[in-house]
């Protein structure tokens, strides 16, 4: 568990962390980033819930911004990738921008990124998504734990 200032993990996760090999991939549930990234100088003892093999899920962890366009305001768009992105265990914000889309900022790994993809595509009922461009983006730490509704 070297990712955290060299420091292993205490009790249970130290000695599951003994028996992982390089390759294996437990998967953990999402947590917050700002447990798995602490703030310099800090160990958060959250960061031992993680267990042996998460330091590969860690490391995959990026952000993405998508610009959805369509018939997507007014239409509860917000509210829904709100829900999409809790049940994903995404961190970020969603908000309308003034040109008519909607822009999400996630941060997450391959799968919860593909995943939050495919929802955006979907879009909730009464929206009409009509594109939905993504970018990489940096991790923007303030914007690391949840997922809310942000104001232009």
């Amino acid at each position: 568990m070297g990712v955290h200032s060299g420091t292993a993990a205490r009790g249970a996760a130290s000695d599951q962390a003994a028996e992982c090999g390089p390759d294996e991939f437990v998967p953990r549930p999402p947590i917050s980033l700002s447990a798995r990234f602490p703030a310099p100088g800090r160990r958060s003892d959250t960061i031992s819930s993680l267990g042996g093999c998460s330091a590969p899920h860690i490391r995959d962890m990026t952000a993405k911004r998508y610009f959805i366009s369509g018939q997507v305001q007014g239409v509860g768009f917000r509210f829904y990738a709100v829900r999409v992105a809790q049940r994903l265990g995404i961190a970020g914000f969603v908000r309308n921008l003034r040109d008519g889309r909607v822009e999400v900022y996630a941060i997450g790994d391959a799968d919860q990124h593909e995943d939050l993809r495919v929802s955006l595509e979907r879009g909730p009922n009464a929206a009409r998504v009509s594109s939905v461009v993504d970018q990489d983006a940096e991790i923007v730490p303030r914007y690391s734990d949840g997922f809310a509704i942000e104001e232009e």
